[in-house]
């Protein structure tokens, strides 16, 4: 490719930067894990429902807690949910995937994004974690952008 049209080529890419911008969607999801509620449900619902948690940590805006089976991040601002992180092998979601379950099934799922160790289920806002062609954990976010 000649420089000229090389030049002309990112020129209008740079002119286009903002309307792609623009177009970024940010979905917010309201996943279900016992009742609780992401961006919906709180810290203190957490406690009512799941019992006494261990804090392991704060990132960011968010402080992370530990329960039986489950962690939850939660915004430090608001103490609303922001996800909730299972490792509970008793809990099935919606698409039918549980901890334990095979890679090949849920790259069946319609809408996902592979992305790494991941795939991403962005119609229904969770993150399947994998080793070993298992899921290790299931991730139901708050919010996402649409890939």
């Amino acid at each position: 490719m000649n420089k000229l049209i090389l030049k002309m080529l990112v020129f209008a890419i740079i002119l286009n930067i903002p309307s792609i911008c623009l177009s970024i969607e940010i979905i917010e999801y309201h996943n279900e894990y016992k009742g609780l509620i992401v961006t919906k449900s709180t810290l203190k619902d957490a406690v009512s429902i799941l019992g006494k948690p261990n804090k392991i940590g704060k990132i960011n805006k968010t402080a992370k807690y530990r329960f039986k089976g489950v962690d939850i991040t939660v915004y430090s601002d608001t103490g609303l949910i922001n996800s909730i992180i299972i490792y509970d092998q008793l809990y099935v979601d919606n698409n039918g995937i549980s901890v334990g379950s095979e890679f090949d099934l849920v790259k069946k799922l319609s809408d996902i994004k592979i992305i790494g160790e991941t795939i991403f289920d962005q119609k229904n806002g969770i993150v399947y974690w994998f080793k070993t062609n298992l899921v290790t954990k299931i991730v139901l976010v708050s919010r996402a952008k649409k890939i």
